[in-house]
């Protein structure tokens, strides 16, 4: 099967992107696939090979290489950010009919977009951190958000990941910069009050039409507290298994209905909740 792996993409993801690009690879290439690495940049989508690189036809979804065209069977979306987590790579595959390794643009353009997906989540009853929509070119009330989110409080762009433009404010002196500064990742700033507790998480795929629901493990960060403007960007964060009987049955069921049923992911997911737990 030849397999395009795209990586890369429009955000300050893309050098993470990169890297999951040639781990991912790495496997498929070992299952016996041909795997050729697209590194989308706006509307540069460049094929890797051996010869060069060369522009991907997006009309028929593939290129014209040394031995004739090359076409490929099944798409494997790597990019971190946009246009490979907000829907728009999703949209385009969807329309010329190529299947692929996400879940489709509704639910991929719904779960990028932090405050819209929490709002969607309230109706359904899903417990979610009050917070507050701040937009780059809209007159904010900082006071007023203060007020109602409290502090301490996490400060992070609407859409994005991997802790990039994210800040913990404890005093509202703290506010304004930490605005500014995700304002730099994104155009809007999520502002969202801050929960005390463990942070589970839950990993979930889909294979043969069956989901697999992954051991339930904890996000523990390697700092005690979040650094506007730290050197790395982000904050790095060690995995280590908990014991089963706390959590595992609440979020084995909750990962793999809630995904599915509620949003619509599918092939691969995770969700994280904040337990409050008596050790």
């Amino acid at each position: 099967m030849n397999i395009a792996i795209f990586t890369g993409g429009d955000s300050s993801e893309s050098v993470i992107s990169v890297k999951s690009a040639e781990q991912v690879t790495q496997w498929l290439e070992k299952a016996g696939h041909n795997c050729y690495t697209i590194v989308v940049s706006g509307a540069d989508w460049l094929v890797h090979t051996e010869n060069g690189k060369i522009q991907l036809d997006k009309n028929t979804f593939g290129f014209k290489g040394p031995d004739g065209e090359v076409h490929f069977d099944f798409a494997w979306n790597m990019i971190h950010g946009t246009p490979g987590e907000d829907g728009k790579l999703q949209g385009y595959f969807d329309m010329i009919g190529v299947p692929y390794s996400s879940s489709n643009h509704l639910s991929s353009a719904l779960t990028f977009n932090k405050y819209t997906c929490k709002t969607f989540l309230k109706q359904l009853n899903v417990l979610t951190p009050e917070a507050n929509l701040v937009r780059k070119d809209l007159d904010t009330d900082l006071e007023a958000i203060s007020e109602h989110v409290g502090f301490p409080c996490f400060v992070k762009p609407n859409s994005g990941g991997s802790s990039l433009g994210i800040a913990k404010v404890n005093k509202f002196e703290e506010l304004e910069p930490a605005v500014e500064e995700a304002m730099r990742e994104d155009r809007e700033v999520i502002i969202e009050r801050y929960i005390k507790g463990r942070e589970i998480t839950c990993g979930v795929f889909k294979s043969c039409g069956k989901f697999t629901v992954l051991p339930v493990t904890a996000i523990v960060p390697i700092h005690s507290t979040l650094l506007i403007g730290s050197t790395s960007g982000r904050v790095v964060f060690f995995w280590r298994h908990i014991d089963w009987r706390i959590a595992g049955p609440f979020l084995v069921g909750y990962a793999g209905n809630r995904h599915k049923f509620l949003i619509g992911c599918y092939f691969h997911h995770r969700i994280r909740n904040y337990l409050y737990l008596k050790m």
